[in-house]
């Protein structure tokens, strides 16, 4: 005859249990997540199918064959250097496994097998080649030697990681598995279940509380906690640290397992909404997922400010103000206007575009670049025609800055002019430096550098700050 474990009845667990199997309920939230990961999962494998066109599929195999041979590493090293508990091997720990299966109901008992692991307090299961794994790590043992009843936590929680199929569900939920949200939410609640298959196989529940608090207390503090001091530490974590690293985390915080095995049905203080947030932008990695969302947030942050800044530039008629100028560059030096042959503008057009006014059509690179262009071919056609006027050079160009702030209706000043010859020949300009503020772009200053390469062509910079933006450009002319 069968009983059922009560879960809305707390103080009904801290009774002797019955030598009769239980039926325990699982956690209400693992059987919605799963059936949701299931259908996340499909629509992926779906998906995959389709796009690689059936080349999933052995790929899928030769991931499984790697995870087989992976598996069997540990398996191997399990059944080496582990001690198989039985009968005649710690026939202690043997009897309260079989108490264990029997009180879960487990008809094939896994093997059960005791591992040193450097202080490690954990227990854990396996499943390889339709064999399943139970290990308990010495440590935990040790640690409840004057309290062995509690083992039976232990044993029991991994023994429902088998029961209720965790381990055999992996490989086809594995599009699922990094999921935000749902991987680590299902990974939870399967943790929240199996507590519950462990209170089921003790005698109360102060010996699978006593067995959860060594997890935090170590091995010999545990004895003093105060249950219900840790229990209250379950009220802080609807706070935004520890809320965003929990929804990113593949087990719930212990005191929230300690409140749960009480009460499965405890409620707790609600999640700030930026941790749902974070969270929702961070794949399941385990503790320290939040870090990606973290990432993830200033990247898309990022991207949408400079999204914002290009607009507020793409109108800010910068473009109309560096042509003007060096349209006033080039009349100031006497010398024609540059002719862009692939433009079709009209005389009336290229005044326009002379103004100083804002300009309502957006900028682009080439728009941007004109202006500095024109500039640096005007003054290389005045190096040329001085060549043989001015043999020492272009000294005539050093007054150049005042006679161009003077004509420019104190629309453009010149704050800086610099240039420099090439070292073999004083014909031709090599580089020009201009530095000029406008008083329409706030004062802010207007940065332009044309430098001639080996091939003749001029390579333009062009730096601006127009209302606090600050744009950076580059190209290349004949």
């Amino acid at each position: 005859m069968e009983e059922t474990l009560n879960p809305a009845a707390p103080a009904a667990a801290e009774s002797a249990p019955a030598p009769g199997p239980v039926t325990v309920m699982p956690y209400r939230h693992e059987d919605p997540l799963f059936w949701i990961s299931t259908y996340v999962a499909c629509s992926i494998w779906l998906v995959l199918l389709v796009l690689t066109v059936g080349l999933i599929i052995p790929i899928m195999l030769f991931l499984g064959l790697l995870g087989l041979f992976t598996r069997s590493l540990l398996v191997s090293w399990v059944r080496g250097n582990a001690l198989k508990v039985g009968a005649e091997q710690f026939p202690d720990l043997h009897a309260l496994f079989q108490q264990s299966c029997q009180r879960l109901g487990v008809q094939r008992a896994p093997e059960l097998y005791l591992c040193q692991a450097d202080g490690m307090l954990n227990a854990l299961a396996v499943r390889f080649m339709r064999r399943d794994y139970v290990v308990l790590l010495s440590s935990v043992v040790d640690a409840l030697k004057d309290r062995p009843e509690a083992i039976k936590f232990y044993m029991g929680h991994e023994l429902a990681h088998i029961q209720r199929k965790h381990l055999t569900r992996h490989w086809w939920l594995a599009p699922a598995g990094l999921t935000p949200l749902l991987a680590p939410a299902y990974s939870r609640a399967c943790e929240y279940t199996c507590d519950r298959h462990g209170l089921a196989c003790c005698n109360n529940l102060e010996d699978a509380q006593r067995a959860l608090v060594v997890l935090a207390a170590g091995s010999e503090r545990w004895k003093a906690v105060n249950l219900a001091a840790f229990e209250a530490q379950a009220q802080d974590t609807g706070r935004f640290w520890m809320a965003v690293n929990e929804l990113t985390a593949d087990y719930p915080w212990l005191c929230k397992r300690l409140v749960r095995l009480k009460d499965r049905d405890a409620s707790f203080p609600r999640r700030s909404a930026w941790a749902w947030l974070i969270a929702a932008l961070s794949p399941r990695l385990g503790y320290g997922g939040a870090v990606v969302g973290f990432l993830y947030l200033l990247i898309m942050g990022g991207v949408i400010l400079a999204m914002v800044l290009a607009l507020a530039f793409s109108g800010s008629g910068l473009a109309a103000k560096l042509e003007g100028f060096g349209r006033q560059v080039v009349g100031e030096l006497g010398l024609p206007v540059p002719h862009d042959e692939a433009s079709a503008e009209s005389e009336s057009e290229r005044e326009a575009s002379a103004s100083t006014e804002v300009n309502a059509t957006p900028a682009s690179a080439a728009d941007m670049h004109r202006a500095g262009q024109m500039v640096a071919e005007a003054i290389d056609a005045h190096a040329q025609a001085a060549k043989g006027k001015f043999p020492e050079g272009l000294g005539e160009l050093d007054g150049l800055a005042d006679r161009l702030t003077a004509t420019m209706d104190n629309r453009w000043e010149v704050i800086e002019f610099d240039y420099t010859m090439p070292a073999d020949s004083k014909s031709r300009l090599a580089e020009l430096a201009l530095s000029a503020s406008c008083a329409e772009c706030g004062d802010q200053p207007l940065g332009l550098r044309y430098q001639r390469t080996a091939a003749g062509a001029w390579k333009c910079t062009v730096t601006a700050a127009v209302d606090g933006v600050s744009v950076e450009g580059c190209a290349a002319a004949r």
